[in-house]
């Protein structure tokens, strides 16, 4: 698998995809899905952990860092303005 995701992050930078975001997380109970706005990032936190689990990510388009307590089971919903700002959240503690 390391040799898969080396390609893909290859043929990424060749083609001049960038991330939305960067975590250092690895629980793999964690899902962050972003979707990419005009002016805005909404990012869809999911928990299938056994824990309630903190998760901090930065989002690359503003450079904020952004630190969330997602308990088991749950989802979190947050748009992040180009600024930096949260715009509207759900679910965020």
């Amino acid at each position: 698998l390391d040799e898969i995701g080396r390609v893909y992050r290859y043929a990424m930078k060749r083609a001049g995809v960038t991330l939305p975001y960067e975590t250092g997380c690895e629980d793999p109970g964690i899902l962050i899905c972003p979707t990419r706005l005009p002016d805005a990032t909404l990012y869809v936190l999911t928990s299938e952990s056994a824990g309630n689990a903190p998760v901090a990510f930065r989002d690359n388009l503003s450079g904020a860092g952004f630190r969330v307590s997602i308990p088991p089971g749950r989802g979190a919903l947050l748009l992040v303005g180009r600024d930096g700002r949260i715009v509207a959240s759900y679910n965020v503690k």
